[in-house]
């Protein structure tokens, strides 16, 4: 009972979070939207201070500092003129953040002390529940689960196979070997390319004023990412 209830905790967050990013992508495109959903990373560290009594360095408050420098830059200068879906768009952003954190923190309740057996058995039951939460919000947000045409099925397949599917085996696989900060920038490939793909794809406009800004949130993640946490 406990193991379901935490699963199912864990299966309802992580649906808010992938619900909230998704909101974000249809309002300030992938690009922008990944790059808010990666600041976990702060609320992680919040949440250290907050929960676990950890103690913040130095290296932790100048990447805070220069990851909000970077938020300014690139929401900052539009937001009066881009509208409420713009704005809401961001929000949605960084409730991402927020929720993908708060799906960490229940994973880590949950899986402390277990065997790897055990662990597979509970992330299937937390994609279980996120499925089924995700079923239920479906109708509420006027949606449909009907695929329109075979394009759309290939890409689905695409995304399962080669992006969650290879993708995560290789991040798990590859993530213990290499060291922090290489695993920090290794990860910091995703908002990137996300960023670059939304130029480049979906016709994104990118001044020098939004590259700066991608530069300093970027920075100020991969600092807070690679910083060791102190009791």
């Amino acid at each position: 009972t406990g193991t379901l209830l935490w699963t199912g905790l864990a299966g309802l967050v992580f649906a808010g979070d992938l619900s909230v990013w998704h909101q974000s992508i249809l309002s300030v495109g992938p690009g922008l939207a990944t790059v808010l959903a990666n600041f976990q990373v702060f609320a992680m560290m919040l949440a250290a201070v907050l929960l676990f009594g950890e103690r913040v360095g130095g290296r932790h408050l100048v990447s805070a500092v220069i990851a909000l420098a970077g938020l300014a830059l690139l929401v900052g200068p539009g937001w009066g003129e881009l509208g409420v879906q713009w704005q809401r768009g961001v929000l949605f952003g960084l409730a991402t953040a927020l929720f993908y954190a708060w799906y960490m923190l229940v994973l880590r309740r949950i899986q402390r002390g277990q065997g790897l057996g055990t662990q597979v058995w509970q992330i299937a039951l937390t994609s279980l529940w996120t499925c089924l939460f995700l079923l239920a919000e479906t109708p509420l947000m006027g949606e449909s689960l009907r695929i329109p045409d075979g394009t759309s099925l290939g890409y689905l397949v695409a995304y399962g196979v080669l992006c969650q599917g290879l993708g995560w085996l290789f991040i798990s696989r590859g993530l213990p070997r290499v060291g922090v900060s290489l695993a920090g920038l290794i990860i910091l490939l995703q908002p990137s390319l996300a960023f670059c793909w939304d130029v480049l794809l979906f016709g994104r406009p990118a001044s020098g004023t939004d590259l700066a800004g991608l530069a300093l949130a970027l920075l100020g993640i991969y600092l807070g990412s690679t910083a060791g946490g102190r009791r």
